[in-house]
């Protein structure tokens, strides 16, 4: 690894000193010879905004305080990368930061998840996003964009700021999407703009979104992400019907999208499909087309769509082929899946089980859901990933027993303990009093405390993508419908 270097005289000594980072420590070069100050693996400097400098490397936070260097470890139950060494060539650096209540924040890879960490000179804490750009306003509060999301620092807790959504761009697409955010800026008067990867700059003010057209040279304006767009919103109504969960009859020019889509891709080979050319075609599953395949199945032979859907499955988790969304995709083949997505959860092999779960909790249906959670009653799958994936599904779900089955499995050596630790973490982020330690006696005291007043958490269930889910499950049924009624 390349050291990285800084001139001691940036950093307020009075001659000039060279330090370095590396895999082998902190160094310094004395009489043209390197001595090492500390013996940790670090890679990246920073100086506070009360020049103060940090080094940061995997697990530790080292600062330079009178002189010598101050070493803070996490802890060696959890895999921290403080460093900020990116896997991607391209990747912006990471974000480093302090709030004006003097703790430091930034990016971290933690169980190879992304998230924020926190040191506030004592201890370590974390949250539940991972920041991309940070910026601040006149007044020092800070504002942080995390892909998906915008958050400002408000005297202790991140409050997150309602983000636009926007009609997904590509031939075929029929979904809203929330735009990703890169960078951000906020000027002196508290209008928020943001850099996004698809949609340009958009500016947030007066608690609405816009864009510059740079066509039209104007500004156009745009929905926020929330659960049910009022009836005032500006989003088209193909838009909007996506957007509330497919509310109401389906926009014509949506069901044909799909149709062309289908009818002009990998389709247009299966309009007068035999029942065994429908089932190869979802056991490939390559688009929404296998779908939709599916839909045309399960009016002729439900039975062989079933069985198409677990090959389905088996053949993506055998061949590492599920992605962030599969779950979601996998959920908009309808009520029709359900009973077999259920069976999987419960006899199938590790990796299909977590990818079923995954799938039912995105259609947030009640009975599929509270049939999932049965599974909670059978401890002897405690340690077990699917069985971390049912728990986060009781906890958004607002069930008080998946807080006690995080807590336990936190607090318990396990195989998966640190994912446990992750989830609890997660959905526990917005407090200030969380136990420092993985004691399930504190923990356990500490939920008693806030068990009355809980909440559901976590963006497992998050509205815009169930809905989503539940408006492109119509939709598609439709379209198949459509086309069995044209085959002949």
């Amino acid at each position: 690894m390349r050291p990285s270097f800084v001139e001691g005289e940036e950093f307020r000594f009075s001659f000039l000193l060279v330090i370095a980072c590396s895999i082998k420590g902190i160094l310094k070069i004395r009489e043209n010879c390197w001595e090492i100050l500390d013996r940790g693996a670090y890679d990246k400097f920073w100086l506070g905004d009360d020049g103060v400098l940090w080094a940061f490397g995997s697990g530790e936070l080292a600062k330079l305080e009178d002189g010598s260097w101050k070493v803070y470890k996490k802890g060696q139950e959890t895999y921290q990368d403080f460093s900020g060494v990116s896997q991607h060539r391209f990747s912006p650096p990471p974000v480093i930061f302090q709030t004006p209540d003097n703790k430091l924040w930034f990016a971290a890879s933690i169980n190879d998840e992304g998230r924020v960490v926190c040191f506030d000179g004592r201890a370590f804490g974390q949250d539940s996003f991972y920041p991309l750009a940070v910026t601040s306003n006149s007044r020092g509060q800070i504002f942080v964009a995390s892909g998906e999301r915008l958050f400002s620092y408000n005297k202790g807790i991140w409050e997150q700021i309602p983000i636009p959504y926007l009609k997904k761009r590509g031939a075929g697409s029929s979904s809203v999407e929330v735009v990703m955010i890169r960078d951000i800026l906020v000027s002196e008067s508290g209008t928020i703009y943001v850099a996004t990867m698809y949609y340009g700059v958009l500016r947030y003010e007066g608690g609405k979104w816009d864009r510059l057209s740079w066509k039209k040279n104007k500004l156009e304006q745009i929905g926020a992400s929330e659960e049910e767009p009022d009836e005032g919103s500006n989003l088209p109504p193909d838009e909007q019907w996506l957007a509330t969960g497919g509310i109401g009859p389906v926009p014509e020019a949506l069901i044909q999208e799909m149709y062309q889509s289908y009818i002009e891709g990998e389709g247009k080979y299966l309009i007068k499909a035999t029942n065994e050319q429908l089932s190869k075609h979802i056991v490939d599953m390559k688009d929404n087309g296998s779908v939709v395949s599916y839909y045309r199945l399960v009016g002729r032979d439900k039975k062989l769509a079933n069985v198409s859907l677990r090959k389905m499955i088996q053949a993506l988790c055998n061949s590492g082929g599920v992605g962030e969304f599969t779950g979601m995709q996998i959920a908009c083949f309808g009520p029709q899946a359900f009973d077999t997505l259920l069976d999987i959860a419960g006899t199938g092999t590790e990796q299909e089980r977590v990818l079923a779960i995954d799938s039912l909790a995105f259609t947030k249906d009640p009975n599929a859901i509270n049939r999932l959670l049965e599974m909670l009653d059978d401890h002897d799958e405690f340690d077990k990933l699917f069985f971390v994936r049912l728990a986060r599904i009781a906890v958004a779900c607002g069930k008080p027993e998946g807080m006690s089955i995080l807590i336990q499995g936190a607090t318990t050596k396990g195989k998966y303990q640190k994912a446990y630790q992750t989830e609890l973490g997660t959905v526990t982020s917005l407090f200030q009093d969380v136990p420092a330690a993985w004691s399930l006696e504190e923990w356990t005291m500490w939920w008693q405390k806030h068990c009355s007043s809980w909440q559901p958490s976590g963006e497992y269930l998050d509205p815009m993508l169930v809905n989503s889910v539940k408006a492109q499950q119509r939709l598609l049924e439709i379209v198949a419908k459509k086309i069995e009624s044209k085959k002949h």
